[in-house]
C-alpha cells in the first residue's frame, strides 16, 4: 500500500499545532487536519488570569466605587486576553498560523473527516483505512488524535431549563457584566483559577464539589492550605455535595443541596470532560476509548498500533506541558526507534492560582503504600528572606524522600513555585537525591532556597544522637 503521508495529525487544539510543526521540523510528509472553529494558540483560556490575579488583591472588598473599578479591572483583563491570544498566533515559536505550518511543508486541512475501511483487495489487513475529510482520502503510515476535549454537562434535574456556562462556552462569549453571585460546580483547575479572580474581582464565588478536596487525585496537605487560602479570600467551599436540583427564579437560579438552598445570578460548570472523537468513527477501525479517554499503551498507541494519541483526548486535566509531553513521546514513537516509553511520574504539574499549587511525582500517601521508609520533610516560606522581602511569607514545600535521599515527590503552594517545582521534577527524572542537589548553592535571596532548607532540615535529622557526636569530637 503506498502512502500519501507519513504522518496524518487530527487536530482542534494547540497541541496538534504544535506537533504539526515539529513532525514538518523533521522533514517528514504531514498534514494537519481540524475543523474551522476558533482556535487558542495556547491553553490560555483560564491561565492567563493567574498572572493577571495578584493585580486584583488591590480591588478586594473595595467599597464605593469598587463595582465600577472591578468592572474597569475585568475590561482590562479581557482586552488583555484577546492581545495575547492575537500575540501568541502570530508568534512562530508558538502560535504555528497555517502560513507558518505551510512554511514548514505541513499539508493544512480545514474540515471534519473521519476514518473509513477501504474496500480492497487487502481489506482484511489492519492497515486497509484511511481518512476521509472533504471528499480528499489520506493514507498515512500513522496517525496523531489530538482533537481535545469536550465538557460532561452533570446529571442535575432542571439543568436543561437554566442558563448555564460551560469553561468552554464562557471563553467563547464571556460575560461583559458580571454577575454578584456565582457557583461554579466541578474542580476543573481552570475553574479554581477563574474562581479566584472573580472573587477578586466583588463576584460572590461558590465552589461545589462531589470530592472530598479540590483536586482530588492531589496531595491533601497542599490541597488544604490552597482551600484555606481561597476561603481566606472570601470563596465558599462546599465539598461532598451533590446539587439535587437547579432551576430558574426571577432573575436568578435556586440550586438545592442535600443541606441548603442557594441563590446565584449564573453557574459555571467546571466538570468532567470527555474525548472530542464523536465524530471520528473510531469504532470502525477498532481504536477503543472509555468515558474519560482513548485507551493507549505506555508508547502512545491507541487499540490501533498506527494510531497515536496526546493531549486533553488522553482525559485528566487540560495542563499544556503534559500535553506537549505526550506529543514529543508519541512524535518519537510514530517515526524513530528505538521506542520511547511515556513516565508521567517525573513531570510536574501546576494550578496557577495566587500562590499556585504545585506537584510533582507521588503524593505522601502514594509513597507509604509503596514505601516503608517513607519520611516527608516541610519547609515554609516563613524562614525564606525573600519571602519577607516580597511580603509573600505564606507558602510552603514538601518532599517525600526515603531514608537514602531518594526523592519520591514535591508538593507546595506559594509564590514562584511552578519554578522551583522544576528544578525537583529534573531531579526526580534524573534520580539525583538530596545529598546532591545539597552541592547547589542556590541564589539567594530566592524563593528556590526553599529546597536548600529541606535538605538542611534533612540533614539535620540524620545526624547520629548528641552524644556520639560529641564522643568522636573528643576521641579527635
Amino acid at each position: 500500500m503506498s502512502f500519501d503521508y507519513d504522518l496524518v495529525i487530527v487536530g482542534g487544539d494547540w497541541v496538534g499545532r504544535s506537533a504539526a510543526a515539529k513532525a514538518g521540523r523533521l522533514q517528514a510528509r504531514v498534514a494537519l487536519v481540524e475543523p474551522e472553529s476558533a482556535f487558542q494558540p495556547i491553553e490560555i483560556q483560564s491561565y492567563f488570569l493567574g498572572m493577571g490575579s495578584p493585580v486584583l488583591r488591590s480591588v478586594q472588598n473595595l467599597q464605593s466605587d469598587g463595582v465600577t473599578r472591578a468592572a474597569a479591572q475585568w475590561q482590562t483583563l479581557l482586552e488583555t486576553r484577546s492581545t495575547l491570544t492575537a500575540a501568541l498566533a502570530s508568534n512562530e515559536d508558538v502560535g504555528y498560523s497555517h502560513t507558518q505550518l505551510a512554511a514548514l511543508g505541513v499539508d493544512v486541512i480545514q474540515g471534519q473527516g473521519q476514518f473509513e475501511r477501504e474496500s480492497t483487495p487487502v481489506s482484511r489487513s489492519p492497515r486497509s483505512f484511511a481518512f476521509l475529510v472533504n471528499d480528499r482520502i489520506l493514507r498515512s503510515r500513522n496517525y496523531l488524535l489530538a482533537t481535545g476535549s469536550i465538557p460532561i454537562l452533570p446529571p442535575i434535574p432542571g439543568l436543561e431549563s437554566v442558563n448555564y456556562r460551560t469553561i468552554d462556552s464562557f471563553w467563547q462569549n464571556p460575560w461583559q457584566t458580571l454577575p454578584t453571585k456565582l457557583v461554579i460546580v466541578g474542580t476543573d483547575p481552570r475553574g479554581i483559577i477563574l474562581a479566584q479572580t472573580l472573587n477578586r474581582l466583588g463576584v460572590h464565588v461558590t465552589l461545589v464539589t462531589q470530592n472530598v478536596q479540590l483536586l482530588p487525585n492531589a496531595d491533601r496537605r497542599a490541597v488544604f492550605l490552597l482551600q484555606s487560602l481561597l476561603e481566606a479570600e472570601g470563596i465558599d467551599i462546599l465539598t461532598q455535595t451533590d446539587i439535587r436540583q437547579v432551576k430558574p427564579n426571577s432573575t436568578q437560579l435556586s440550586l438545592q443541596l442535600a443541606t441548603q438552598d442557594l441563590e446565584a445570578e449564573a453557574l459555571l460548570l467546571a466538570t468532567d470532560r470527555y474525548p472530542n472523537i464523536t465524530a471520528l468513527n473510531l469504532e470502525a477501525i477498532g481504536v477503543q476509548h472509555h468515558a474519560r479517554g482513548i485507551s493507549v499503551n505506555t508508547l502512545l498507541q491507541t487499540t490501533h498500533p498506527h494510531i497515536y494519541a496526546c493531549g486533553e483526548v488522553l482525559g485528566g486535566y487540560a495542563l499544556p506541558n503534559v500535553a506537549a509531553y505526550e506529543a514529543e513521546v508519541a512524535l518519537h514513537n510514530a517515526f524513530l526507534s528505538p521506542k520511547k516509553q511515556i513516565n508521567y511520574n517525573p513531570i510536574p504539574w501546576a494550578v496557577l492560582t495566587d500562590p499556585p499549587f504545585v506537584q510533582v511525582g507521588l503524593t505522601e500517601q502514594q509513597a507509604r503504600n509503596a514505601y516503608n521508609d517513607v519520611q516527608v520533610l516541610q519547609q515554609g516560606y516563613k524562614s525564606l528572606v525573600n519571602a519577607h522581602i516580597q511580603g509573600e511569607p505564606i507558602g510552603f514545600c514538601q518532599v517525600i524522600v526515603r531514608s537514602g535521599g531518594e526523592i519520591l515527590g514535591v508538593q507546595g503552594v506559594g509564590v514562584n513555585a511552578q519554578e522551583w517545582i522544576n528544578v525537583m521534577a529534573l531531579a526526580i527524572e534524573r534520580q539525583i537525591n538530596l545529598n546532591a542537589i545539597n552541592s547547589s548553592a542556590f541564589v539567594s535571596p530566592s524563593f528556590s532556597e526553599v529546597i536548600s532548607q529541606v535538605i538542611q532540615q534533612w540533614k539535620g535529622a540524620r545526624l547520629p544522637p548528641k552524644g556520639n557526636w560529641q564522643n568522636w569530637l573528643g576521641f579527635r
